[in-house]
């Protein structure tokens, strides 16, 4: 059990250090959503762009590697450095949405956290009045990484750019094969 979940039925606190602890910690987060906060309004319309690039490079190099594979007579290089180039612009997607995704996934672990002080924390506890604080703002206070409002960084945009690359191969393909007959 963690230290700072013992019952307590006294209004004296073993531990004063420990309400401090949690007012910092409740301090600091506030101050981690508004940098959040401050990085979407200042640069939202950068990532948008960088977002909107790494769609079009998924799909205009798969296609090329697609090309490559139909058209290239023994040209295994041709093939393997448009597979070089398909998994780099893969990679430097992630790189940018992944944070995102990531600092969600942080924000989840306090919110348990915090949940399971307070159900170990007595009700005279002085800690339970910074707890029931903390546990408002992360209720209340959940910032993401959304640039202009269009969309969320996290795992779910980098499987829609992936499904809405495959969809547009399709289609460019389709029309390709419709133009050759």
């Amino acid at each position: 059990m963690l230290p700072l979940a013992r019952e307590k039925s006294d209004y004296k606190h073993p531990f004063p250090g420990e309400i401090k602890t949690v007012r910092d910690l409740s301090i600091a987060y506030g101050a981690i959503c508004d940098v959040m906060r401050y990085l979407d309004d200042g640069h939202g319309l950068l990532l948008l762009f960088i977002i909107g690039s790494f769609f079009l490079q998924l799909i205009i190099t798969p296609y090329y590697l697609i090309n490559a594979i139909y058209t290239s007579t023994g040209r295994i290089n041709s093939i393997f450095l448009q597979i070089c180039w398909c998994i780099y612009h893969f990679l430097c997607m992630l790189v940018v949405v992944e944070p995102g995704y990531q600092t969600q996934k942080e924000m989840d672990k306090i919110q348990v956290l915090v949940f399971y002080l307070m159900r170990f924390v007595a009700p005279m506890d002085p800690m339970l009045v910074d707890l029931n604080i903390f546990y408002k703002q992360l209720h209340e206070n959940r910032p993401q990484y959304t640039p202009f409002g269009m969309c969320i960084l996290s795992r779910h945009l980098t499987v829609t750019i992936i499904g809405a690359v495959t969809t547009y191969l399709v289609i460019i393909f389709q029309f390709r094969a419709y133009e050759n007959k």
